[in-house]
């Protein structure tokens, strides 16, 4: 080689190792030239594969400022510059080794720092930027749909929530806002901070909070509205309404109005992070912003309140399917001549409308997922279900499958891996709240359950299509 070709593939060398994420390093002796080219569309658009002189390489890779990598610069050498997802050039540097033992992982250099051949294969072990963007996509639709759900049907849990709660509050504003919140701050401080239901609104506040720092919403949120429903239970027991009616009783209900509204503050504050224009209403309202948890823990006395506003109005079923159907087609114009009715053609080859068929759209709104048992136990109260908690990948869920007659030690299915449908609108039951079912097989008649399970090698999460 001419001495200025030299030149020039040290200075085209030296722009590849600049411009490229990282390089691995190959010795492919033994391997034809087909196989060399089969190897290289094998990378794709992620790495370019060429063969290069030792010498030219070691100038080009101190010219660029790459260490680490003379020393490997022996026998007939071919360089991987990486243009797209290491891992992913890893992978089928890899695979093509397996197949073609010719190839040999020397190392490579990766951010700037060297990497052994057997660090280059722990690389290959990883999973590439594109699947860890699909776990990522999943884990925030889950999160998108923890938090739709808590707007939906009818605007969802939280709305439900909500409502009930503000139904309750409600009643209670109704009979005490023109008195304020409690005349007699000491009394009822002492009062409110005794009460367990008060214990119980604020205990938890540490816990919830640590869940949503870690990314368990559906976690905190099932808590916090199993904690609504308990103060909508107090509120309901206590009747103020009913109490208001005898003027002797008045203590006792402002108390207990007192009561129900810190209580709605406590939840409310609770919600905040999902919900927060519902929440800076509410703190507009009891004119004190909603910010802090630990807030909660001092009872709202003595304070003035505004004029009370909805937060949050129930959907109607029928408005909303107004504004979803589509719009009536305009009228064909027609002949003004009656034209003659032709006899109806019956194709007797087509297959009934209700044949019980349907169509790929339909299947293709399941998310069916594989998942694996983490714990399952059985359910007090009921002979037929079993609680499972199971692994997504990127979230546990809860489920309550009516398995128990077939699977009498439930601790024999920690560790199995079932396939269950992720997309399943939660269902509240007097045990809990199930966010998903398993999918079991049994006879058209009998008593016979059968849970389905993937096969060898499907990892928690992965979608079943």
């Amino acid at each position: 080689m001419a001495r200025s070709d030299k030149v020039t593939a040290v200075a085209e060398l030296a722009s590849r190792f600049s411009s490229s994420a990282g390089v691995v390093l190959t010795e492919y002796r033994g391997l034809s030239v087909k196989a060399l080219r089969e190897l290289s569309r094998s990378l794709g658009e992620d790495a370019s594969y060429s063969v290069s002189k030792n010498t030219l390489t070691t100038i080009a890779a101190r010219e660029a400022g790459v260490d680490g990598i003379e020393e490997h610069l022996v026998g007939p050498t071919a360089i991987a510059f990486i243009d797209g997802d290491p891992v992913v050039v890893a992978k089928g540097l890899r695979d093509f080794a397996r197949t073609n033992p010719q190839l040999v992982i020397k190392g490579g250099v990766l951010d700037g720092k060297f990497m052994t051949s057997d660090e280059v294969r722990r690389l290959a072990d990883l999973e590439s930027r594109d699947v860890l963007l699909a776990k990522v996509a999943g884990a925030l639709q889950g999160v998108l749909q923890q938090a739709i759900s808590l707007v939906s049907a009818p605007l969802s849990e939280a709305a439900r929530l909500f409502a009930a709660l503000e139904k309750e509050q409600w009643r209670c504003l109704s009979i005490c806002v023109s008195r304020a919140i409690g005349n007699e701050p000491s009394d009822l401080e002492e009062m409110i901070r005794g009460s367990a239901e008060v214990h119980r609104a604020t205990k938890g506040r540490i816990a919830w909070a640590t869940a949503f720092d870690a990314r368990e919403y559906s976690s905190a949120l099932r808590e916090i509205m199993l904690l609504a429903d308990k103060a909508n239970q107090y509120v309901d027991a206590q009747k103020p309404w009913a109490l208001a009616k005898d003027p002797a009783k008045a203590a006792e209900v402002l108390a207990v109005c007192t009561q129900g509204i810190n209580l709605f503050r406590v939840l409310v504050s609770y919600l905040a992070p999902v919900l927060p224009q519902m929440a800076e209403k509410a703190g507009k309202f009891l004119r004190t912003p909603i910010t802090d948890w630990n807030a909660i823990v001092r009872p709202l006395l003595g304070t003035p309140i505004e004029v009370y506003e909805p937060l949050a109005t129930r959907l109607d079923p029928k408005i909303v399917a107004q504004l979803v159907a589509p719009a009536a087609p305009a009228p064909e114009k027609t002949d003004t001549k009656p034209a003659r009715q032709a006899k109806p053609v019956t194709d007797k080859t087509a297959p009934a409308a209700t044949n019980g068929l349907v169509k790929i759209d339909d299947f293709a709104k399941l998310d069916l997922r594989v998942a694996t048992v983490l714990e399952a136990k059985f359910v007090d109260g009921s002979d037929k279900l079993l609680q499972l908690t199971l692994d997504l990948g990127t979230e546990k869920r809860n489920v309550f499958s009516g398995i128990r007659a077939a699977y009498g030690d439930p601790a024999k299915l920690v560790g199995r891996q079932v396939i269950m449908i992720a997309n399943l609108e939660p269902r509240k039951m007097r045990f809990g709240v199930s966010e998903g079912m398993v999918l079991c097989a049994s006879p058209d008649a009998g008593p016979e359950v059968f849970l389905l399970s993937p096969d060898a090698g499907a990892a928690a999460g992965m979608k079943v299509s």
